[in-house]
């Protein structure tokens, strides 16, 4: 829990091991890299103050240790036909808005496996371009949550498409209901 430019000097002696995954917020940051330099890296954090909280995940997504795969990936994702965009999308990496009629290729589904994730600033770029209507896409809404804190004067609609421990249909039926009733929400773009 603290900004990239805070961590830039504890990560320095892990270079090629750990790195920034995820900009989730001002001081919420994703790391991920090498199970024991990691380890060494949140000592370091938690004796300066700076509260961590392990994420459970398959995979060191985001990390150095995804670039032995990268050209496999690449090459595998080639043989995609790869259409041009329909809706507008927020790119996850630049956090620019891509338009339709743009289209991601492999080499883009590349670096978005090895790159760090500005969700952070997707979500003001949505706000900036004055998107109000979210909508999470998911088993929960972790992403709500997050969008919230990153938007947290701006109000807005925020929707989920599921709700743990919730019946899925109803939760579904109530987001598509205030969907409905929101006049612009059809408009959104969306952010992969």
């Amino acid at each position: 829990f603290a900004e990239p430019a805070r961590l830039s000097s504890v990560l320095e002696p892990y270079q090629g091991q750990v790195a920034i995954a995820v900009i989730n917020g001002p001081s919420n940051t994703v790391l991920s890299g090498n199970h024991a330099a990691l380890q060494s890296v949140i000592q370091r954090l938690e004796a300066e103050g700076i509260e961590t909280h392990p994420m459970t995940v398959s995979h060191a997504f985001h990390s150095p240790l995804m670039e032995p795969m990268l050209d496999s990936f690449e090459q595998i994702a080639q043989e995609i036909q790869f259409k041009a965009l329909q809706l507008p999308l927020v790119c996850n990496l630049s956090a620019r808005l891509l338009q339709v009629g743009e289209t991601m290729d492999a080499g883009y589904w590349r670096q978005q496996t090895r790159g760090t994730v500005q969700f952070s600033a997707g979500m003001q770029t949505l706000a900036q371009a004055g998107y109000d209507t979210f909508v999470e896409v998911g088993p929960s809404t972790t992403l709500i949550n997050m969008g919230k804190r990153n938007l947290a004067n701006s109000g807005g609609t925020w929707l989920a498409s599921l709700r743990q421990e919730q019946n899925d249909w109803q939760v579904l039926l109530n987001s598509v209901a205030t969907l409905y009733t929101v006049s612009h929400a059809f408009h959104s773009p969306l952010m992969e």
